[in-house]
């Protein structure tokens, strides 16, 4: 195969392999100032679906501080096995620099189609919004560059399933399960976007 389908990046991302034991347990959590059920989810090493399938009745969105979630079931031991430095990414085809914005699930972002995206999938994690004539409706990206505590620290995967009507040239705009005014402070930031595959 040629040397150049071969090509893979490194990137710096802690990811620690755990070993898991039974019995297990549930716990609960005690939410704080400035949590997200992302966050959340990331400190226990557990999945953002199953924390949210354990809280159907809690809106993600509004979290209040001193509120209490359940946490699912987890090893009642862990062992930590080892801890991989870096982080391979798939082939990718071209990588482009353009500046991130950020939008939310509020009425006054998504005008009179709601809280979906171009498909009318339900805005998630993951999803961004793009010039289709730069980045193709659909294509699988991994972006990196960019700073916010409610974001994957070094970088995320996300599709591109949106677009929106400022979303124009290398822009693009990251959706955050949180609240429009802490959207806000994501302001504009650099990123590099690299599209996976061929």
């Amino acid at each position: 195969m040629n040397k150049w389908k071969k090509r893979m990046i490194s990137i710096g991302v802690s990811l620690s392999l755990f070993a898991m034991a039974t019995p297990t347990f549930a716990a609960s959590y005690t939410v704080q100032e400035k949590d997200t059920l992302w966050k959340i989810a990331k400190t226990h090493q557990i999945s953002l679906t199953k924390l949210k399938q354990e809280n159907p009745a809690v809106d993600a969105l509004n979290l209040q501080p001193g509120q209490t979630i359940s946490l699912p079931k987890v090893p009642e031991k862990t062992a930590k096995i080892t801890t991989v430095s870096t982080k391979a990414l798939p082939e990718y085809s071209k990588v482009i620099t353009a500046v991130s914005t950020a939008y939310t699930t509020s009425p006054l972002e998504n005008g009179k189609w709601g809280a979906v995206d171009y498909f009318g999938n339900p805005l998630k994690l993951g999803t961004i919004a793009v010039d289709p004539k730069v980045i193709p409706l659909g294509t699988k990206v991994y972006i990196e560059g960019y700073s916010f505590d409610d974001l994957p620290a070094g970088g995320m995967y996300a599709i591109a399933s949106d677009v929106g009507g400022n979303v124009k040239g290398n822009r693009i705009d990251i959706f955050l399960p949180t609240t429009s005014k802490k959207a806000w402070t994501f302001g504009k930031q650099n990123v590099k976007v690299y599209l996976l595959g061929k």
